[in-house]
Order: C-alpha cells, then structure tokens, then sequence
C-alpha cells in the first residue's frame, strides 16, 4: 500500500541514446520501415523500498503499428485509448538498482488517403492552450495570414512551410524548451520549439493537435518531437516542421509517446524513499526499410534556346499528397528550390527555373546536372550547355544578303563591256596623255612599257 510519504520523480522522454553498433549507415525514406526500439530503465533507489514505475514504451496508430512487444522482468503492458502503449511496474526493490527493459518492433509507415480538403473550423472554435503554447497577438495574426479559409490542407502546408523556413534551428536551445511566443520573437529554437510554435500557430486558427516525442534518423538516432493535426471529416495527419514534411514523414519516425505539449510526454517513477532516481537508454535499430514513391512520379527538361528548366511533378493519386520537393544543382547555375508541396487529386505539378548564363564563360562545354525529389520519387538530367561567344542571351540570326545581287553583277560587267573597248580606242588615238598624267601614274612599271609599244 502507497503511503503519504512516496517522492514522485517524472522523467521526460530521455535525452540519452546509445546506437546498436551493428546499425549501418540508413539514408531516411518515405516508404516502409520494420523499427525495432529498446528502452530500457535504470532504477536506483533503497533496497527494500517500494516503487511504482510508469514508461512509455511505443505509439501504435495508423502510420505505426506494433507487431511485437516484450518486457522483463514481467511488467503490466497497458494499451490507452489514443494508441499509446506503456508499461507499468509495482514491486519492492532486492538492491539498490534495478533495470526494467521494453522492447518493441514497428511497422513504419507514414501515408495519407485525403479524398477531400475541408474549409477550416469556425472562427470561434475554441481551443485551449497550455502555458508554453499559448499564443500572443503576433502568432494570432501571422497564422491568420498564412491560413485558407477554404482549405485545411493549404493552411497546414502554410503553417508547417513557414516554422521550417522563418525558424533558425540553434543548438544552444537544446533542453531549454521556450514558450511559442518567445520562440516566435527568436525566431530560433530546436524541434521542441518548432513544435510548439506549429501548435501555438494551429490551434490559433481552429485546428486540433497533439505533440508527439519520440526517435528519428539523422545520420544518427536522435531524439526528436513533430507534431499532429486534427483534419475535419478525416483525422489526424503527421506535421514535422524542422523538416518541413507533412501527412507523408519519412519512415525513421518513430513516436513513443504524445500529449498537449513536452511537459505531458514523461516517464514516472513513485518511491516510498527520497532520492530514488530514474534513467533511461534507447537503442534503435532499423531491421528493414523500403522506399516508396506512393504514387508520385518527378520528370525535368530543358528548353535550349531559353535555357527554362522544367520539373513536373505528377500525383497519379485520386487523392491529395502532401510531399518535400527538392530541387538541387551544383555551383550555382540555377536557383534551387526545398519546400512542402501539396498536390492536388490526379494532377500536376510545374516549377520553373531559369538558368544563370551569367557564370557560363565562352569556350568552354558545360554539363550541368540536376537532380530533383519529391518524397522517394527522384529524376536526374544532365544538360549539355556550348555559351555564344559572350554572356549576352543567344543573338538573332543574322539577315540573308539580298537577293538581287546577281543581277547587279550582270548589269556591271554589261557597263563594262561597252566601257573599256571605249577608253582603250580613246587611250590608243589621243596624242595629248600626258597632260592627263596617265604616264606618270604608270611611270616605273612594265605595264607602262608595253602600252607604248601598242602606239607604234
């Protein structure tokens, strides 16, 4: 029995991590993933002393569902109505510490079936706010600007497009967990901030969400938070703004637990002793992983003699998708493009860009190559560029001569065929060349010489 005297010791999802050594290096993808996670904590309290232990070990919703669970020693697995899974623990301890470990295997799978887009909730929706995401007047008003009236999913492309791109990721915010209005302020944070900044700004315009705290691979496992929204007629749908990704996240999401914000996603350890401490180890491995285009597909072109490169991305879907384009090149040559798209049902998407001729040099063979992504859809053009001859856009071609040149040339050599016999029979009879200098102008050539000769 549970006396007056227990110290409650809550512990948030942890912050340490050790990786399996075995894990190879893992490029994320957006298609199928089999996870497995081990938790595993250490309990130091008296020997002798009670305790009461509550972990969270996995989330099994839609886009994550658990095929196996295991825990030892034998803990109580207790499975609640919004998907969460924890364990629960209640003995005396037969040493000063003990290890109570978790493991379970997922099947990652993040898609959405968005048959409709739905106008926003009413205006006067209203929605609570937690201390650290309450907004203020400036969230309020930026939300509103970025919101769709008649369209939740545009408004949820907005919201998530602008924390990633107006939100610097700082380091040193990491465990500092500020409130939505400072971090609107900032502009700065980590994923918590991000997180919290999206709810702030969400809920501002009528749409639900819970906060989500679990793992996802970045070269490494690292601890991460996003966030979902609630979709009217439909449900909720993933949001992660530090990497600008929504409805479809890439398949190294893992969730462990959710809430209203951080502070609701905790492990809890009761103790009849004071000074009982409570640590955690998560090791994650990926067991397999397949990427999936689901459906979308990416084309480029290029246009020689307007140096216009193309990207259609097209969704063969009678649904809408979200998706993170990326448009990429090397050194420069074009401007390149990283944003969260949403494509409409069976439909397709163009994006243009213009090449930058002005750091093409002449005479040299430029291949250029280019690579775009939507999601796990890819396409790669390499494009052969020869510059004119300055930096200038290509010239016209230059006018054809005229055409009645030959006739001119005819009407010449008509002149002269009545022109020279004239002045040769006036250079042979007129006596007086000399005063017209003639001689003069001949005078040391050989031609000079046999035209005297023609007189005798």
């Amino acid at each position: 029995m549970m006396t007056s005297n227990r110290y409650a010791i809550y512990a948030l999802v942890p912050m340490i991590l050790f990786i399996l050594s075995a894990q190879p290096l893992f490029a994320a993808n957006f298609g199928r993933s089999l996870i497995r996670i081990e938790r595993t904590w250490t309990v130091l309290s008296p020997q002798g002393s009670h305790i009461d232990f509550d972990g969270a070990l996995i989330l099994n919703d839609s886009n994550q569902h658990v095929v196996s669970i295991a825990a030892e020693p034998p803990m109580d697995i207790v499975v609640n109505d919004d998907g969460s899974i924890r364990l629960h623990y209640s003995g005396i301890m037969n040493a000063s510490q003990m290890k109570l470990k978790g493991t379970a295997v997922v099947d990652v799978d993040y898609d959405t079936d968005l048959s409709a887009d739905p106008s926003l909730p009413p205006a006067q929706t209203a929605l609570n706010f937690t201390n650290i995401t309450m907004p203020d007047d400036a969230i309020r008003l930026q939300a509103k600007a970025l919101s769709q009236g008649a369209s939740t999913l545009s408004t949820i492309r907005n919201l998530v497009d602008w924390v990633h791109n107006d939100i610097a990721y700082n380091l040193s915010c990491w465990d500092q967990s500020y409130p939505a209005t400072q971090v609107f302020q900032l502009r700065q944070g980590v994923c918590v901030e991000y997180s919290h900044l999206l709810i702030s700004m969400a809920r501002s315009v009528g749409l639900d969400t819970r906060y989500v705290g679990g793992y996802v691979y970045s070269n490494s496992w690292q601890p991460h938070a996003w966030v979902e929204i609630m979709v009217p007629d439909y449900g909720w749908i993933p949001a992660d703004p530090t990497f600008d990704q929504a409805g479809i996240l890439d398949s190294s999401h893992i969730g462990v637990s959710e809430g209203a914000d951080q502070a609701s996603n905790f492990d809890l350890l009761l103790s009849e002793q004071a000074g009982a401490v409570l640590e955690a180890d998560d090791v994650l491995e990926i067991m397999s992983s397949v990427p999936d285009p689901k459906g979308a597909s990416i084309s480029m072109a290029f246009d020689n003699d307007t140096y216009v490169v193309t990207a259609s991305i097209n969704n063969s879907n009678p649904r809408f998708v979200f998706g993170l384009y990326d448009m990429a090149t090397q050194d420069g040559y074009l401007s390149g493009e990283r944003a969260l798209l949403l494509l409409q049902p069976s439909a397709r998407n163009d994006r243009f860009y213009i090449l930058n001729r002005t750091i093409l040099k002449p005479n040299f063979i430029y291949d250029i190559p280019l690579h775009a992504d939507f999601n796990d859809a890819h396409a790669d053009l390499s494009i052969e560029i020869v510059p004119p001859s300055s930096s200038s856009p290509p010239r016209a071609a230059e006018p054809e001569a005229p055409q009645c040149l030959l006739p001119a040339v005819l009407l010449l050599m008509a002149v002269l065929a009545v022109v020279v016999p004239w002045a040769l029979s006036e250079f042979i009879s007129v006596r007086r060349l000399p005063r017209l200098g003639f001689p003069r102008f001949l005078k040391g050539r050989g031609k000079a010489r046999r035209m005297g000769k023609l007189r005798h």
